[in-house]
């Protein structure tokens, strides 16, 4: 049964991800769990007073959605929407999740207590510097702008922010080449020919046919290493044919 939320919200341990929750009353006469921070900590018990205050300013309840959200509550949300979103027919996990739990990190860590209605336009170029600061390449820092972009895009899909919000960060220019002080990355260049020929005869039987497999069709490693035999179209004995059902491009 859902908890009951008390006029004034109670402190208390959320066990599985130890982190401090209370429940609060909504306007509509619902109820809401308010994440805090690590149990116990300073951090999680200023935001407690925090909600205390709010509530009895507002008559018992908790302010309506999108009135008082703030970043780390919704990035809670989307990161839960993205591990069930990013996934392969099959239900496997992409890496696409985990890859924005990287980039909102950034976000968290700079401004989660901040109100998600007042991440603006020097909130974005703050985390971008940072991801500069750590030596990201630019080419992935406005990769990871781009990311931090989108989880405003879901926020205002989800009414927990005014579109005005994501239209102010998309004002953002991306950082361009030697003129951001972002490093460029090195340009990826194919495998020396004699380098190859040189390590096969070093290979097991298996590996040595994934490369050269990846030597005639340019497939990624991931697609080889899944192909089965019975996703072979094998009709024709000279020509046999192999259609992923899915790739990055789709």
């Amino acid at each position: 049964m859902p908890r009951t939320p008390n006029a004034v919200p109670v402190y208390r341990r959320h066990k599985p991800t130890n982190q401090a929750v209370c429940t609060v009353r909504l306007p509509g006469g619902g109820s809401k769990q308010l994440y805090l921070g690590r149990y116990k900590s300073a951090a999680s018990r200023a935001e407690y007073e925090r909600v205390v205050a709010l509530v009895a300013a507002n008559g018992g309840v908790y302010p309506a959605a999108g009135q008082d959200v703030t970043v780390s509550e919704a990035l809670l949300a989307f990161l839960r929407f993205a591990e069930r979103h990013y996934r392969d027919p099959d239900g496997r996990p992409t890496g696409t999740a985990d890859d924005l739990k990287v980039t909102l990190g950034y976000v968290r860590r700079l401004f989660g207590r901040t109100l998600l209605s007042e991440f603006g336009i020097p909130q974005l170029k703050a985390v971008r510097d940072a991801m500069v600061r750590d030596g990201r390449v630019r080419t992935q820092v406005n990769k990871r702008v781009g990311q931090v972009r989108q989880f405003v895009r879901w926020s205002v899909e989800e009414q927990l922010v005014p579109p005005s919000v994501l239209e102010g960060l998309r004002a953002v220019r991306p950082l361009a080449p030697g003129r951001s002080g972002a490093k460029e990355g090195k340009a990826v260049e194919p495998a020396d020919p004699a380098a190859v020929e040189a390590v096969l005869p070093r290979l097991s039987p298996a590996v040595r046919a994934i490369v050269a497999l990846l030597r005639l069709t340019g497939a990624r490693p991931g697609e080889v290493c899944r192909l089965r035999p019975c996703d072979l179209d094998q009709t024709n004995p000279d020509l046999w044919r192999y259609a992923v059902a899915r790739h990055k491009g789709t």
